[in-house]
């Protein structure tokens, strides 16, 4: 998720999807649902980045439903930087 930090503050490219994809895989047994939802961002904009425009708004669909049930102000405003 660093490296997710790291891109949107010097507009660097992103990490590559698999490499995010295993970050998911860890945030989302033993992350906050403010982290799955951040980390949910990256991966959106990975697999934006790759063309699979479908497969990234599931994926922002699915940061906005975490979001939604936590009722978290920090995840919506998270999701408010897409």
């Amino acid at each position: 998720m660093l490296s997710g930090n790291i891109t949107d503050e010097i507009f660097n490219s992103i990490l590559p999807t698999y490499q995010l994809e295993r970050a998911y895989e860890w945030y989302s047994s033993y992350g906050s649902p403010d982290e799955q939802v951040q980390i949910l961002i990256y991966l959106g904009r990975s697999y934006f980045a790759d063309g699979d425009y479908d497969k990234a708004m599931s994926i922002y669909t699915n940061a906005l439903d975490i979001a939604e049930k936590t009722s978290s102000i920090t995840s919506l405003d998270i999701l408010m930087t897409i």
